[in-house]
């Protein structure tokens, strides 16, 4: 029972967020799907980026339709009991987690992405926002949506 992601984006998403869920899965026992494997290239057979990882059990408690939505339709003593769970993971995240003094993404191998794109870390908030305006402009100029507002 898998599940795919494909991604459009850039490689530094697709690591990170395999990074992330393999961080979380070692310091934490918070339930999340598994990685079984990835392409962080998109120059494969699929021509895109992909995560294949393990299916969670469980319903989403919103849906994008509304009509499916679990949430309203149970007790607050239900309501209850899942935010207290969510409190627990939050707690366990932020205490079991080891702590970085830079901000930007968990990193797989090393340095990923180009100068432009880098995604972190960073020293400090300047260095952040600088880098992520520079992505921005960065993605204004090149992708051919943008073209009519040049």
């Amino acid at each position: 029972n898998l599940l795919t992601k494909k991604k459009q984006k850039t490689k530094i998403k697709t690591e990170s967020e395999v990074a992330a869920i393999n961080i979380v899965h070692k310091y934490t026992q918070i339930p999340l799907p598994k990685v079984v494997a990835y392409s962080s290239d998109n120059k494969n057979e699929f021509e895109v980026e992909w995560i294949v990882m393990t299916r969670s059990n469980g319903k989403p408690l919103r849906s994008s339709s509304k009509t499916n939505d679990i949430w309203p339709n149970l007790s607050i003593d239900q309501q209850k009991s899942i935010i207290n769970e969510l409190v627990e993971y939050v707690a366990q995240f932020h205490n079991s987690i080891p702590r970085s003094n830079q901000i930007g993404n968990y990193k797989i191998n090393g340095e990923i992405g180009s100068d432009i794109s880098k995604m972190g870390p960073w020293n400090n908030y300047k260095d952040f926002y600088n880098d992520r305006l520079k992505c921005q402009i960065s993605t204004l100029n090149d992708e051919s949506i943008f073209e009519p507002s040049r």
